[in-house]
């Protein structure tokens, strides 16, 4: 069995040294830290719906006690004060707003409208050559967040 380099090395690490260890080691660390990222997210997920359980009615109530829908509300629960934070989460039927935009005369559409264009990148790629070099100057292409991961196979076996 191998040493395992302790979690605890990455609270004082640099990337520098991090960067100096050996493929093995790297597994390791991504490995235990996915597998407690993901402990952790399915406890957090469980304790936030039992504290939405809990507490959500009385925020609700509360609010409209306070002539409000939503907002942040205080209120007690025993020795605690409880802070609710209640969003507002708006929707817009995306239709409907198509409609009523057509309406508005074109060059005054960005005073009330904020618009932004996305195509789907595979839709893209099966488009005809001539389809795409007329969108061609307004695509450009960065690179993203880098992922890795360390999988066995490596010449040195």
């Amino acid at each position: 069995m191998q040493n395992l380099i302790p979690l605890s090395f990455l609270d004082e690490a640099k990337p520098t040294e991090i960067s100096q260890l050996s493929s093995e080691d790297l597994r390791s660390l991504m490995e235990r830290l996915n597998e407690m990222a993901e402990c952790l997210k399915k406890r957090k997920t469980l304790l936030e719906d039992g504290l939405g359980l809990k507490f959500t009615q009385t925020a609700q109530d509360k609010l409209k006690l306070d002539g409000r829908d939503t907002g942040t509300i205080r209120f007690d629960d025993g020795a605690y004060t409880i802070v609710a934070e209640m969003p507002k989460k708006v929707v817009w039927d995306q239709e409907k707003l198509e409609t009523i935009i057509d309406k508005i005369p074109a060059g005054e559409r960005k005073h009330y409208v904020k618009a932004t264009y996305a195509i789907d990148e595979r839709k893209y790629l099966s488009w005809s050559d001539d389809l795409r070099k007329f969108f061609d100057d307004a695509r450009s292409v960065h690179l993203g967040k880098p992922k890795f991961q360390i999988i066995d196979g490596g010449n040195d076996q």
